[in-house]
């Protein structure tokens, strides 16, 4: 599971916009777009900060990728 496939699950589980993310994170609201769509792949620091806007932890994390190996 790629890291926009991860944001666009745990974004949506926590009724967050795309345009509250961008607000929080400071990433322009196309960019979140892109990055969730896998066309855009986010640098470390912008993942940083997409990670600390949602509260996405290292467990979340493996949460997310034991979900995707049972899609």
């Amino acid at each position: 599971m790629q890291f926009g496939d991860k944001l666009r699950m745990l974004r949506a589980q926590k009724k967050m916009t795309q345009a509250e993310l961008a607000q929080r994170s400071g990433i322009p609201r196309g960019d979140i777009s892109r990055i969730e769509k896998n066309r855009l792949m986010a640098r470390a620091g912008e993942q940083k900060r997409i990670r600390k806007a949602l509260g996405w932890t290292d467990e979340v994390d493996e949460a997310l990728e034991q979900i995707g190996e049972v899609a």
